[in-house]
C-alpha cells in the first residue's frame, strides 16, 4: 500500500514552523520516533564490507527529475568518493524531499551522529570548487579538507586546477565520527538569482509535505 492510500498519513495542510531549528527540531524528532520509513522504499550501497541504507520516496513527483537525485545517481556519487573508510560513518541515507529555508539560508542535510544517519534535503543545485574552498561559514563541521575528497596525488591533479564536487560529496567530506549529536550543513543562496528553481523546489516541497513526508 503507497502513503497516499492511506488516510492516516496524508496531512491535510501543510506544516509551517515559526522558524527552521523548530523545522529541523521537528524533522529530527520524526527520524529519532522512526515515524518516516514507511514512506520511503529501501536501497543499499555496498562498499567492502560496510553497508549504507538509502531511503528514498515511495511517491515520486512527475517532474522533479532535476531536483531529487534518482537511486542511480546516488549509488554513482557514493562511487566516487575517493577515502571509502570516511563512509563508515554513514549507515543510512535518508532523501528527505522537502525544503527547509530562511532568509535565504537553506538546510542541506543532517548528521544525526548516534543513529548515523544523514538526512538530505532538497535545495537549490550548485557545487563546490575544491581549490578555492573552506569550510563554510553556514555549517558547524571542522575545516574542508582537499585531499578527503579528490587523492590528487595518486590522480596526478595539478593544484592551481579548478575542479567541482557536488555538495553531498562535501558533505561526507566534513562528517566525523565524534562531535555533536547533531550536524547542520547550510548553504546561502541569493533569492533573487534562484528565483524560478526556488520556486520549483517548493513546489516539489509542498507536494511531498500534502503527502505526509
Amino acid at each position: 500500500m503507497y502513503p497516499h492510500d492511506n488516510p492516516e498519513i496524508i496531512k491535510p495542510a501543510i506544516r509551517r514552523f515559526d522558524s527552521i531549528d523548530d523545522e529541523i527540531a521537528n524533522d529530527i524528532d520524526l527520524i529519532s520516533r522512526n515515524r518516516i520509513s514507511r514512506l520511503y522504499d529501501v536501497e543499499r550501497y555496498k562498499c567492502l564490507d560496510h553497508s549504507i541504507a538509502i531511503l528514498f520516496p515511495v511517491i515520486e513527483h512527475p517532474s522533479a527529475a532535476n531536483i531529487i537525485k534518482s537511486r542511480d545517481s546516488m549509488r554513482f556519487l557514493l562511487s566516487l568518493y575517493p577515502e571509502k573508510k570516511d563512509l563508515r560513518a554513514i549507515d543510512r541515507i535518508i532523501m528527505r524531499p522537502r525544503h527547509i529555508e530562511a532568509g535565504g539560508i537553506e538546510l542541506m542535510a543532517l548528521y544525526i551522529r548516534a543513529s548515523k544517519t544523514l538526512v538530505h534535503y532538497l535545495y537549490a543545485p550548485h557545487s563546490y570548487d575544491i581549490g578555492a574552498m573552506n569550510t563554510s561559514v553556514y555549517n558547524e563541521q571542522t575545516a574542508f579538507e582537499i585531499n578527503r575528497v579528490v587523492n590528487r596525488n595518486v590522480k596526478h591533479i595539478p593544484r592551481d586546477e579548478e575542479h567541482q564536487v557536488q555538495p553531498l560529496l562535501y558533505i561526507l567530506s566534513l562528517i566525523d565520527i565524534a562531535g555533536n549529536p547533531v550536524d547542520k550543513f547550510f548553504v546561502k543562496t541569493d533569492p533573487n538569482d534562484n528565483a524560478g528553481i526556488i520556486s520549483q523546489i517548493n513546489d516539489v516541497s509542498d507536494y511531498y509535505a500534502r503527502h505526509g513526508y
